[in-house]
């Protein structure tokens, strides 16, 4: 599956760790390296949905069209799914942005 990035930082953040870890801490900053990785393998958001541990489940209300994934504690990664791939919009600290 293909993946696109939202902004430059969520970019940076994938393919340099460093920043990563300065945007959300060494943890989280792994974690969101390995679901970007775990999409990248995916074929269909099926696929991410059947990991069950990822969490994956739609976004209602205001966030509806977003889709997130547990990263670490309340951390969470939200994406969209587009035709062949997914868009990463943004990680955010679950009830605490």
């Amino acid at each position: 599956m293909r993946v696109a990035f939202s902004n430059r930082e969520l970019y940076d953040a994938f393919h340099e760790q460093r920043t990563a870890a300065r945007l959300w801490g060494p943890v989280v900053a792994a974690r969101y390296a390995t679901l970007i990785r775990i999409i990248l393998s995916a074929t269909a958001r099926a696929d991410i949905a059947a990991l069950r541990r990822l969490r994956l489940h739609p976004l209602r209300g205001d966030m509806r069209g977003l889709w997130a994934m547990d990263l670490v504690g309340r951390w969470r990664l939200l994406v969209t799914f587009q035709d062949e791939g997914a868009l990463v919009q943004e990680v955010s600290n679950h009830y605490d942005d």
